[in-house]
């Protein structure tokens, strides 16, 4: 019997570690969103499901609220979260691949919108700010102190709440209002920004049970992707130049020599207002 039950504990320990990794997105054009069939599709889609054939590794995608997805990935094993923003504060919660992407975090509003926002002070004069739901943007709107903001499930709830004046401003990234009004069918000068707030990178966070040799696996095949072309080939015609350029560009700019984050000086020098 006991012999019986060591092989069982070998079998659901293989199973175990062979079991294949869950990668999860949010709704978020151009990167990730549902096609019309229902299917996850986006530039960040292509670009993982290239790194895992490189690999020669299977995973499920799937695309789900923010909120919930990032619960999954801080409490579930083998799980990916998708273009995720490496803040201080979820440095030692995930394990980082990246980054994938970079973008410019900013204040928009409807093109009439007639208010004087000059600082970020500002902000906490406005009746409403929009944002996503359990995101790095809340946090940090909430980080400055600010009372007035309106969380939601989906990005494109905060353009609809823009459109129809219930909210006076949206927090987001450049790229994903541009994947917003291409998805709802409106045109770029329907909205304005306002201010740019900070300069993100976006990466891959990796749940903290994967191995150290998995992620140097995955840092290695990005490097790969960013020295041969093809991420280049992916982001090309739906990303800008300049950000594609800064995005294959080798290493980790959020990296010191020894290996560990930067982040604290990158803080400081992207949180401040332009």
């Amino acid at each position: 019997m006991r012999c019986l039950l060591a092989i069982l504990m070998v079998f659901v320990m293989s199973a175990v570690c062979q079991a294949e990794l869950r990668i999860l997105g949010e709704e978020s054009p151009p990167g990730e969103y549902l096609d019309e069939n229902g299917n996850p599709a986006g530039v960040t889609i292509d670009l993982v499901k290239d790194l895992l054939r490189r690999q020669g590794i299977t995973a499920t995608i799937s695309i789900l609220p923010w909120k919930r997805a990032y619960h999954m990935g801080l409490h579930e094993k083998k799980v990916v979260l998708l273009e995720t923003t490496r803040t201080e504060e979820r440095e030692d919660l995930f394990k980082w691949v990246g980054p994938i992407l970079v973008l410019n975090r900013v204040i928009y509003s409807m093109a009439d919108y007639d208010g004087m926002l000059k600082k970020t002070e500002d902000i906490k004069h406005v009746k409403k700010i929009c944002v996503l739901r359990g995101s790095s943007n809340e946090t940090y709107l909430k980080a400055l102190g600010l009372t007035n903001i309106n969380p939601v499930g989906k990005p494109s709830q905060c353009l609809k709440m823009l459109q129809s004046r219930r909210v006076q401003l949206f927090y987001t990234s450049e790229i994903g209002m541009d994947g917003l009004l291409t998805e709802q069918n409106m045109a770029p000068d329907s909205v304005k920004a306002i201010f740019n707030l900070k300069k993100e990178y976006l990466y891959l966070a990796f749940s903290k049970d994967i191995s150290e040799l998995q992620i140097m696996n995955w840092q290695a095949t990005l490097e790969d992707s960013k020295r041969d072309g093809t991420l280049a080939n992916i982001y090309q015609g739906v990303y800008s130049e300049e950000t594609i350029k800064e995005v294959c560009l080798p290493g980790d700019p959020l990296a010191r020599g020894d290996g560990s984050p930067k982040l604290d000086n990158w803080l400081n020098d992207a949180s401040d207002d332009q």
